[in-house]
Parts: structure tokens; C-alpha cells; sequence
């Protein structure tokens, strides 16, 4: 078990980085397109279909990050005890699994059909690929938590954050605020 923690952190590491390659490439997007605007009178074709494009990358590439580490963004309406935490973290790991799965089958249905954008035509099926895998990686980053929090000593310390660990084992994220 602790091989397959070890690899699935890799997994999203490396899409954390594909995170990072994409908002590299949208600010060099955006300052060239200024750049053009300003000094030339002349904008990138279809700049706006791959800003578009480019933060689908950067929101999927980067959300399995986040996940891991327990920083999602929620909404605390009610206040749940740590075991009830655990439930909620299941529902959503399914979520993403099935949410994933749809998307892929939604990319795949893409492929076949040669769907793509408007004005530059580029393939749908890659981002909508993109977008599978990130909510697969989601899914993955939470059964991971799940994982650790059950049993710790697999963690793999090596990669682990330190302060991605709340004192009562849950993923940071799951902390209640007080």
C-alpha cells in the first residue's frame, strides 16, 4: 500500500507541474497578446478560445494538488464531527470518481464526433480529458487522506507535508474552524 501512496503522490506532483507549465503559458499569452495590442495594433486569433482552454489546465492540473494537502476551498454551513468528516470525504471521493469517469466518456464521445472549438478549431476531447483526469486525481488525492488518516505510518514522510496533517489525523483541510 505504501508503493501505490508513493506513486499516486507522484502522479499528482507531476500535475501540479502541468499546472504550472499551463499558467506559465496563459501569462505568456497574456503579456504577448498586450504587447501585440499595444505597440502593433494587432491581437493573437483566437486568444480567447485558448485563455479558455489554458485554465481548464490550470484548474485540473492544480485541484489534485490541493486535494492532497487538504486545502480545498468549502463552504462550512454545518459543523461535523471528525468521524462524520470521513463520511463526507467518502461521498465526495465517489463523486469525482463517477465525475470523472462521465467526463471521459464525455471526451471520448468528443473524439469520435471530431468536435472542436470555434475559431481555432482545436480538439474538445484533449481538455475534456484533462478534466476527467483531474477529477479521477481528486478522487485519488482523497482516498489518499483517507488512507493516511487511517493508518499513518504509510504516509511515506519522504513527500509528505507535515502540515498537511491536522493533530486528529485528518487532511488539513478537514479541520473544524473554531
Amino acid at each position: 500500500m505504501k508503493g501505490v501512496v508513493k506513486l499516486s503522490k507522484k502522479l499528482i506532483t507531476l500535475s501540479m507541474y502541468l499546472g504550472i507549465i499551463s499558467t506559465l503559458a496563459l501569462m505568456l499569452l497574456v503579456v504577448i497578446n498586450i504587447v501585440l495590442r499595444k505597440f502593433f495594433a494587432y491581437s493573437i486569433l483566437g486568444s480567447v478560445e485558448l485563455t479558455q482552454q489554458l485554465l481548464v489546465c490550470i484548474i485540473w492540473f492544480g485541484m489534485p494538488v490541493c486535494a492532497l494537502h487538504g486545502e480545498m476551498m468549502t463552504v462550512d454551513i454545518f459543523k461535523f464531527p471528525g468521524k462524520y468528516l470521513r463520511i463526507i470525504d467518502t461521498i465526495t471521493f465517489f463523486i469525482s470518481t463517477v465525475s470523472g469517469i462521465a467526463a471521459i466518456k464525455g471526451a471520448w464521445s468528443a473524439y469520435q464526433t471530431n468536435a472542436s472549438t470555434t475559431q481555432l478549431h482545436l480538439p474538445k476531447f484533449i481538455f475534456q480529458y484533462i478534466t476527467g483526469i483531474g477529477f479521477l486525481l481528486v478522487a485519488l488525492a482523497v482516498f489518499i487522506n483517507f488512507i493516511v488518516a487511517v493508518k499513518p505510518e504509510i504516509s511515506g514522510n519522504e513527500t509528505w507535508s507535515e502540515n498537511s496533517k491536522a493533530p486528529d489525523g485528518l487532511p488539513a483541510g478537514n479541520k473544524e474552524v473554531e
